[in-house]
């Protein structure tokens, strides 16, 4: 805490011969805009620059392999970070509130995405979760309002329910099942893919596969979505994912004619 609540420092020039930088070294300095973290620092202590809401920049050299908790938090002028490969996680707290961050490199090292890691990052858009990640915990990216795009290249990913919380987020994936993703941003993104799909646009091949493979799996299970998503609805007719023998049941159930036509024409065809 030596410089804590330091509301009129804003720059600081930090001698190689540091070697720690401690707990709530610089938490809430308002006022600081930059820093420079000197080489031979191997850990960014918990809380280090939270609260810090006028920082722009952080430079943090190779040495850093380790981060604690909350060390980004609140830093709400913060457009960006880069952390070195040998990170092992993105800790909890790591960078929630920072409405300013749009974009970040997750390191290929990098394990595990803690709770609330990312939560309230209003302005961040899209990110990579890279194929070592094997867990993204509780809100991580909760109320990321602009978030569109996540791409998961892991095969292997435990999500918890609430982690793309408040986002509208399209998930791609590459190797893990669809239905691993947590139901509300798994229906948006079968929703986004049908649309992708039918309107002839680029898909990844992993991501093609996974959702055309969910889809086939799930069929009928899929119809009161798909009754809402006539997209998804004429995906599931195109690449005869219903069975024929269903359609007279689902005519039943269905309340709109533009519904109750498309299951006839396809039985008619098929």
């Amino acid at each position: 805490a030596a410089f804590e609540g330091d509301k009129a420092l804003e720059e600081l020039t930090i001698p190689k011969s540091v070697k720690i930088i401690d707990f709530w070294a610089f938490k809430k300095c308002s006022s600081l805009t930059r820093m420079e973290i000197p080489e031979g620092i191997t850990e960014l202590k918990s809380d280090l620059f939270a609260g810090c809401t006028s920082l722009k920049e952080v430079v943090i050299p190779p040495s850093v392999q380790d981060t604690g908790n909350s060390v980004f938090q609140n830093c709400t002028s913060l457009p960006a970070v880069e952390l070195p490969e040998g990170i092992p996680a993105i800790q909890h707290y790591m960078f929630k509130g920072c409405t300013a961050l749009k974009g970040f490199r997750i390191p290929e090292t990098v394990t595990a995405i803690k709770n609330h890691a990312f939560k309230d990052c209003a302005s961040l858009r899209e990110i990579t979760i890279p194929a070592g990640v094997t867990v993204i915990m509780e809100e991580a990216f909760m109320n990321c309002a602009s978030l569109e795009r996540v791409v998961i290249l892991g095969k292997d990913v435990k999500i918890s329910a609430k982690a793309f919380e408040n986002t509208e987020a399209e998930i791609i994936v590459d190797r893990l099942s669809l239905g691993k993703l947590p139901k509300n941003v798994r229906l948006y993104t079968l929703f986004r893919f049908a649309q992708r799909y039918l309107w002839g646009e680029d898909i990844p091949d992993g991501h093609r596969k996974q959702c055309l493979k969910y889809m086939k799996r799930m069929g009928v299970k899929l119809f009161p979505f798909a009754c809402e998503h006539p997209v998804v609805l004429e995906v599931l007719l195109r690449e005869r994912y219903i069975p024929v023998e269903a359609v007279p049941g689902l005519i039943e159930q269905a309340e709109e004619e533009t519904v109750i036509a498309a299951l006839e024409a396809y039985q008619t065809r098929n």
